[in-house]
C-alpha cells in the first residue's frame, strides 16, 4: 500500500466506524471478550489500538499510545472488565507554521475489554515506555481439582 493511500483509507474506516456505532450501541462488534457491556463509542476521537497475549501465568496488554503522556492514561479494572481511556492533546501551530498535511489523531479515547478469565487485581501492574502502554494481569490460580465422593 501507498503512503497516499493510507491516509484515504484511515478516513474512510473512521467513517464506516462512525455509522457501525450509530447502529450498533452496544459496541458488540468492536471490542474483545465484551459481547454484554453498553457503550456509546461514538463519544470518543479515536481508538489506540492494542494487543492481547497470554501466557500460564498472565494476560498482557500492549496499546499503542505514542505522544500521549502518562498522566494523560487512565487504566481500571472492575471484575473482569479493563478499561484503558484517557486523551492526547492537540498540537498548537507554531508561529510562521501552517500544516499542509495533518494526520495524528487527538482527543478522548477509552478501550473496554472482558478479561477471558479472573485475574488478581491487586497485582495488576501498568507501565507507560516508548509510547506503548504494557498491562500485566496476573491469573487468579486455578484451583486445586478435588475429587468429590458420590454418595
Amino acid at each position: 500500500m501507498t503512503t497516499a493511500i493510507a491516509p484515504v483509507l484511515g478516513r474512510v474506516q473512521g467513517e464506516i466506524d462512525r455509522v457501525f456505532n450509530r447502529l450498533f450501541k452496544n459496541g458488540d462488534y468492536m471490542e474483545p471478550y465484551l459481547p454484554s457491556l453498553m457503550f456509546d463509542a461514538t463519544d470518543f476521537t479515536f481508538v489506540p489500538t492494542l494487543d492481547i497475549t497470554e501466557n500460564d501465568d498472565e494476560f498482557m496488554v500492549r496499546v499503542d499510545v505514542p505522544g500521549i503522556p502518562k498522566e494523560n492514561v487512565d487504566v481500571q479494572l472492575t471484575g473482569d472488565v479493563l478499561t484503558i481511556s484517557g486523551h492526547r492533546e492537540k498540537r498548537a501551530e507554531k508561529k510562521g507554521e501552517t500544516y499542509l498535511w495533518r494526520e495524528q489523531q487527538c482527543g478522548k479515547f477509552s478501550r473496554m475489554l472482558r478479561l477471558p478469565a479472573p485475574v488478581l487485581g491487586a497485582k495488576v501492574e501498568a507501565a507507560h515506555n516508548d509510547g506503548v502502554l504494557t498491562i500485566r494481569l496476573p491469573k487468579l490460580a486455578p484451583s486445586v481439582a478435588t475429587r468429590v465422593m458420590i454418595k
